[in-house]
C-alpha cells in the first residue's frame, strides 16, 4: 500500500543517508517519492551492496569493521559537505542516538533528521532517562540508577531490589549488555559479562539494576513530535515474542489491549515525549506486569525503530515521510484525532542465525533468494540479494517480514503464507523457528509474554519429518543433480530425455542420520513414479515439468510447487507448506578417529579472552574462553574432561567458524 503523504513539502533537496542494508534503502525509497536525491555512503565489504546502487550518490567510507566505516561521524560529516547535503538520515544503530554526532551535524549547519541533542542524551542513558519519568510522574520499573558502581554497592541494592534482577548497561540497546541475575551467587560473574559486552558496544561499562518482571509484555509506543510542541502517538506495538533479549516478531495492536488501557499508556507515552521536548520519530516502551496489569517506563529509543512498519501498516502512514517533513520545520501532518487504526498487522525479523546453536549468526553468501510476491498485505523490507554476503562485521538481519490483515486471523494466515514462500540457501536463518513460533497455539490465541520463546524451546526448536512428497522431490533432485554431473545437463535437458523412455535408476538421499533409498521410474507423459525401499514409505507418482530448479505439476494427485536447490552436498527442498534439507550420499573412505579433539570456534568472531592454559586439568563443561560475535559475548566450554594440550588462539585473534581454538587430550 502506498503510504505517501499527499502533498507533502520536499524541502531538503538532497540526503545523506548514515547507514546500511534494508534501513538505508528504505530510506532511500521514501526520499525517491518526495523527489528528494540521496546520497549512501559503504564500506568495503558493502561496495556492490542494493544501497549504494539504490542511491543517487555514493561515496567509500572505510574498511568493513564500523568502528571505521559507519560510526566514524567526522568521515560521514565531510561527504555531507562534499556532496552538498542537506541534511543527514542516521536510520538505527550505528550513530542513530549519538548525541556528539548530533552537535556535528548542527555545528555544520546540516539537518539531523532526528531530535535534539538533548533528549539523545537525557534518553540515552538508561539511568537519567528514568529519573526524568519519575519528575514527569510515569510509572518506572523499581531499580537502582546510581553512579556508585562498586561490586559492593551493586550487591546490596540488588539484594534491595530481591531477586531475580536485570542487569542492563546504562547505554545499552538491542539486548546487549543485559544479564539476569537469578541468585545472589551468580551476581559477580554476570556483571562482569555485561560490562565487557557493554564496553565492547558502547564504549561505557557502567550499568543499571532493575526488578526483573519474569510474567511480562513488552508494549512500546509510537511517538512523534515537531518543532512546534506539538506531540502525539501512534498507537502500541507488542513486541514480547523475543530472544537473547532482541525483537523477533512484533504485532500491533496489542492482543488483547483494552481502549482504557491504550488510551492511558498513550497519554504516558506522549507526556514521556513532552518532557524531553521530543522531535520526530520515537518509541517510549513499557513493560506490563502480566500478573497485575502494571505497566512501567523502561526506556525511550530516540530513533526510528527496526519495527516500524507494523505501525505504518496501520496507521496508513509514512514515518519516514513524517521524518522528513518535521525535520524540515514544518508540523506535524495529522492530529491525534486523526489517527486511528486499520486492521492488524505482525512483522517477523529473518535473521541469518542457527536457532540450534542457541541463535548464534550464521555468515556467507546468499546462494538462492526467493521472496513472496508483495501487495497491500505483504511487504518486504529488504537490503540484500541473491549472491550478496551476510557479513561477520554487522547485524545478521536478512528481511523483515510485515503482513496485513482485516483482522488478527488474517494476519496469522498471511504471515504464516509469506514465510513459507521466503527461501533461502547459504547462511542458515531462523525461518523454520518464525513458522513454529507464528503458528504455536500460544502465539495465536495471543497469550505471549517475555517468556515465550524460553518457555517452549523445545516445541519451537522441534523440526517435523518432511512429508514423503517432500522425500520424492530429493530422490528425484538426487538423480537430477547426477545427471548435471556426469553431462547430460541438469532440469531442462533431463526432463526431454525421458520423455519416451520408460526406465528405473536407484539412489538414496540422508535426511539426518537415516538413509532413504527408492527406485525412480521414468514414464511418458513427464510421469515420475518414486518406489521407497522403506515398506512404511508410500510411492509417490509426481506428474509436472521440471523447468529452472522448479518442478510444477502434481503429486499424488495434489497440486505443488516445488524447487529443489543444489548446494555443495545438500539439497535444499522448498513447497508451498513446507521446506526440508537433505544430504547427498557421500563415500567414506576408511575410519579415522580424531584422537585429539578439542573445542571448535561456533561461529567467526574475535576471541575477547583465554581462561585456560597448556598443561592444565580441565572438565567437561568448563569455560575455555569467550568469543564476540555482532556485538555479542559467547561463552565457549569443553565438551569433555581432559588435558589442555595446546592452545591455539590468544585474546584478540579473529577466528572463522569450526577453529579448532583449543586441542585437548584424553585422560
Amino acid at each position: 500500500m502506498s503510504l505517501a503523504i499527499k502533498g507533502l513539502p520536499s524541502t531538503f533537496k538532497k540526503v545523506l543517508i548514515a547507514n546500511r542494508g534494508e534501513i538505508a534503502c528504505r530510506v532511500i525509497r521514501s526520499c525517491k517519492e518526495l523527489g528528494i536525491r540521496t546520497v549512501a555512503v559503504y564500506s568495503d565489504s558493502d561496495a556492490n551492496s542494493m544501497h549504494v546502487q539504490m542511491a543517487d550518490e555514493a561515496f567509500h567510507l572505510g574498511p568493513s569493521s564500523a568502528s571505521e566505516s559507519y560510526l566514524v561521524g567526522e568521515k560521514i560529516l565531510n561527504i555531507a559537505k562534499r556532496s552538498s547535503s542537506d541534511a543527514i538520515h542516521p536510520g538505527y544503530g550505528f550513530l542513530s542516538e549519538n548525541s556528539d554526532f548530533c552537535r556535528g551535524c548542527f555545528d555544520a549547519n546540516i539537518e539531523f533528521i532526528g531530535p535534539p541533542i538533548q533528549a539523545i542524551q537525557d534518553m540515552g542513558s538508561k539511568s537519567a532517562s528514568k529519573r526524568i519519568m519519575e519528575s514527569a510522574n510515569i510509572p518506572v520499573v523499581p531499580g537502582y540508577y546510581g553512579k556508585d558502581q562498586t561490586l559492593e554497592k551493586l550487591q546490596e541494592e540488588a539484594k534491595r531490589i530481591g531477586y531475580p534482577v536485570m542487569i542492563k548497561a546504562v547505554l545499552g540497546g538491542g539486548g546487549k549488555g543485559m544479564r539476569v541475575v537469578k541468585t545472589p551467587e551468580m551476581f559477580e560473574t554476570l556483571l562482569e559479562q555485561a560490562k565487557g559486552e557493554a564496553m565492547s558496544s558502547f564504549g561505557d561499562e557502567v550499568v543499571l539494576l532493575e526488578r526483573y518482571i519474569q510474567k511480562s509484555r513488552h508494549i512500546e509506543f509510537q511517538v512523534f513530535g515537531d518543532k512546534h510542541g506539538n506531540v502525539v502517538h501512534l498507537f502500541e506495538r507488542d513486541c514480547s515474542v523475543q530472544r537473547r533479549n532482541q525483537k523477533i516478531l512484533e504485532e500491533s495492536p496489542a492482543p488483547g489491549m483494552s481502549q482504557s488501557l491504550r488510551e492511558l499508556m498513550g497519554c504516558s507515552a506522549v507526556e514521556a515525549a513532552k518532557a524531553v521536548n521530543y522531535v520526530g520519530a520515537g518509541t517510549v516502551e513499557f513493560i506490563i506486569d502480566v500478573n497485575t496489569d502494571e505497566y512501567f517506563f523502561m526506556e525511550m529509543n530516540t530513533r526510528l525503530q527496526v519495527e516500524h512498519p507494523v505501525t505504518e501498516m496501520v496507521s496508513r502512514q509514512d514515518l519516514v515521510q513524517w521524518q522528513l517533513h518535521v525535520a524540515a520545520g514544518h508540523p506535524i501532518p495529522r492530529s491525534q484525532n486523526d489517527l486511528s487504526l486499520h486492521g492488524h498487522a505482525i512483522e517477523s525479523r529473518i535473521y541469518a542465525e542457527s536457532t540450534e546453536k542457541g541463535f548464534l549468526p550464521s555468515t556467507g553468501k546468499i546462494k538462492y533468494l526467493s521472496i513472496p510476491d508483495t501487495d497491500d498485505r505483504i511487504r518486504i523490507d529488504i537490503g540484500i540479494r541473491q549472491d550478496d554476503e551476510v557479513s561477520v562485521y554487522y547485524d545478521p538481519m536478512i528481511a523483515k517480514l510485515i503482513v496485513w490483515g482485516e483482522d488478527r486471523n488474517s494476519a496469522l494466515h498471511n504471515i504464516e503464507h509469506a514465510l513459507n514462500n521466503f527461501h533461502v540457501v547459504g547462511p542458515e536463518t531462523n525461518i523454520d523457528f518464525l513458522l513454529r513460533s507464528v503458528t504455536h497455539e500460544q502465539f495465536r490465541i495471543g497469550k505471549v509474554n517475555t517468556s515465550f520463546i524460553p518457555e517452549n524451546q523445545s516445541a519451537l526448536l522441534m523440526t517435523k519429518n518432511p512429508s514423503v512428497e517432500l522425500l520424492a522431490f530429493g530422490i528425484l533432485g538426487n538423480i537430477t543433480f547426477n545427471q548435471q554431473k556426469s553431462g547430460d545437463g541438469l532440469w531442462s535437458k533431463f526432463n526431454g530425455f525421458f520423455t519416451n523412455s520408460s526406465m528405473v535408476l536407484t539412489t538414496s538421499v540422508k535426511l539426518k542420520d537415516k538413509t532413504i533409498s527408492a527406485n525412480l521410474k521414468f514414464q511418458k507423459n513427464n510421469q515420475y513414479v518414486i518406489e521407497f525401499t522403506d515398506s512404511n514409505l508410500p510411492t509417490v507418482t509426481l506428474v509436472g515439468v521440471i523447468e529452472q530448479e522448479r518442478f510444477i505439476g502434481t503429486a499424488n494427485g495434489k497440486k505443488v510447487v516445488c524447487s529443489i536447490i543444489h548446494d555443495e552436498n545438500k539439497l535444499h527442498i522448498f513447497s508451498q507448506q513446507e521446506r526440508c534439507i537433505l544430504e547427498l550420499p557421500t563415500i567414506e573412505i576408511g575410519n579415522i578417529e580424531d584422537n585429539i579433539g578439542g573445542a571448535k570456534s561456533p561461529m567467526p568472531g574475535r576471541v575477547v579472552e583465554v581462561f585456560v592454559k597448556e598443561g592444565q586439568k580441565i572438565d567437561k563443561g568448563e569455560l575455555i574462553c569467550l568469543m564476540e560475535a555482532m556485538k555479542m559475548r559467547h561463552e565457549i566450554r569443553s565438551i569433555k574432561k581432559g588435558i589442555i594440550e595446546t592452545v591455539l588462539y590468544q585474546s584478540g585473534d579473529f577466528v572463522e567458524s569450526d577453529q579448532l581454538l583449543v586441542e585437548i587430550k584424553d585422560i
